[in-house]
């Protein structure tokens, strides 16, 4: 395998407009998953990687592999066996993963019955499909709250339920992918018709009553992939599969322009070689992330220009969501080898680091922000710079979502002029361990930083 030093080299010898710098993320491995029948000593293949959207950090969430499904309820810390095929390496591979509410919730699998939950995944039942004994094959499943529809998309149907996934229809002739909102009722999903020869998209604005068709224009496309939504905005991002062309819509997905692409680097034999990607990109305006056989790509600038920040590599032939990254918190499975030679691990990003500025995206009027001590034994002084007047909002919370107790010089939404603004942090009192300072702006933008209490 290369050096991480001679892929950086090759980047630059390429000569493409990426930043080929790392990061200043950190990585650090929180779980291994292996499997329970006793057949094989390795970990399985990370596929899925789930978290529901509750108020505060992320905390009750759920990760799926080759076979089984578990379950967290502390952010990632400790995991627990939700369900189990009964063998590992058994090729069924977890595709997808959605909730209703913390009890009512769906997973997806690629060869195999999906399944259902309405206790919080202590017991799943199997999703029995109209002309099927049950929902086999299955790329993504998702519930539309605003209109109570359940969609799954299956080997060459959408299908929609209306009782939470006890009874379906057919809908949709096509191959759907993972669905992307920017509202309760604006939305799209990749699809492709048989025999696959195309690619476009299906959206909606009434929830997924109806949906209609578009058809994007890409002359320099290998092959399209999943979008991301940015929720409030008209924005949506995707990412192609293997070739990694980064392309932007402003319009609800009507119209697309080439932002980027993930370059080749240039191996020590002197062979141009393309880092192989997923097709999934996630995260905010203020951080994107793509995911390749050679490790993370962040960009800070809305996917303009990307940086390799290391973190773990996927080597797998099957794709699906098998990172997660929202609300300042980034989880991603890792896997390498092939066959039953493959393993796996969950890791979670670390980032900022101390005293480390988080780059500001476009179009925000907060420039700068950074903590002066993280890890930190009782304080830390929060720094900010605002580039307009703007309501600021900041709290604190631990892991399980729970307010904890700080200090603060100014009351939670007061009106801040343009200029640099700090604020002590106080964490006296609190048990060692680990917290999220979220900022929140009256524009909705949201920052978080991970605090570690010593």
């Amino acid at each position: 395998m290369l050096s991480r030093a001679t892929r950086l080299l090759g980047l630059a010898i390429a000569g493409c407009a990426l930043i080929a710098q790392p990061a200043s993320a950190q990585w650090r491995k929180i779980a291994d998953f292996v499997g329970t029948d006793g057949t094989v000593s390795v970990s399985e293949p990370v596929t899925c990687v789930y978290f529901l959207d509750l108020p505060g950090p992320p905390r009750i969430g759920y990760v799926g592999t080759e076979s089984e499904l578990y379950k967290t309820t502390d952010g990632g810390q400790t995991w627990q066996h939700s369900w189990d095929s009964g063998w590992s390496f058994a090729h069924l591979y977890v595709t997808d993963i959605d909730f209703k509410d913390s009890l009512t919730g769906w997973f997806a699998l690629s060869y195999g019955p999906s399944g259902r939950t309405t206790d919080g995944g202590k017991t799943w039942t199997k999703i029995r499909l109209p002309g099927y004994n049950y929902a086999y094959y299955a790329n993504a499943i998702h519930y539309c709250a605003s209109t109570n529809r359940l969609f799954l998309c299956g080997p060459s149907s959408i299908y929609v339920s209306t009782d939470l996934g006890s009874t379906w229809q057919d809908s949709l002739p096509y191959l759907g992918y993972t669905y992307s909102f920017w509202s309760p009722l604006q939305g799209l999903v990749p699809v492709s018709p048989y025999p696959y020869t195309t690619a476009f998209y299906l959206v909606t604005s009434d929830g997924g009553v109806t949906w209609d068709t578009m058809h994007p224009h890409y002359p320099d496309s290998l092959g399209g992939g999943e979008t991301l939504a940015i929720p409030g905005t008209s924005i949506c991002f995707e990412a192609d599969y293997s070739q990694i062309i980064i392309r932007r819509s402003d319009d609800y997905g009507h119209t697309w322009r080439r932002l980027s692409e993930i370059p080749s680097y240039v191996d020590s034999f002197g062979t141009l070689i393309g880092p192989s990607g997923t097709g999934i990109i996630r995260g905010d305006l203020s951080r994107l992330y793509v995911q390749t056989d050679s490790g993370m790509y962040v960009s800070v600038d809305q996917g303009v220009t990307w940086n390799v920040d290391g973190g773990p590599i996927y080597s797998t032939p099957f794709t699906n969501d098998r990172f997660y990254a929202a609300k300042g918190v980034t989880i991603a499975g890792m896997t390498y080898g092939s066959g039953m030679l493959t393993s796996s691990s969950l890791w979670e990003e670390d980032w900022p680091e101390s005293g480390v500025a988080e780059q500001p995206c476009i179009d925000s009027s907060l420039s700068a922000i950074s903590v002066s001590e993280n890890p930190l034994h009782e304080a830390t002084t929060l720094r900010f710079e605002l580039t307009d007047a703007e309501y600021v909002r900041v709290e604190v919370f631990d892991v399980l979502g729970g307010a904890a107790r700080m200090a603060a010089p100014r009351a939670p939404g007061a009106l801040l002029d343009a200029g640099v603004h700090t604020m002590p942090i106080s964490l006296t009192g609190v048990p060692s361990g680990t917290y999220y300072l979220r900022l929140t702006l009256g524009t909705g933008e949201v920052r978080t930083i991970k605090l570690v209490k010593e």
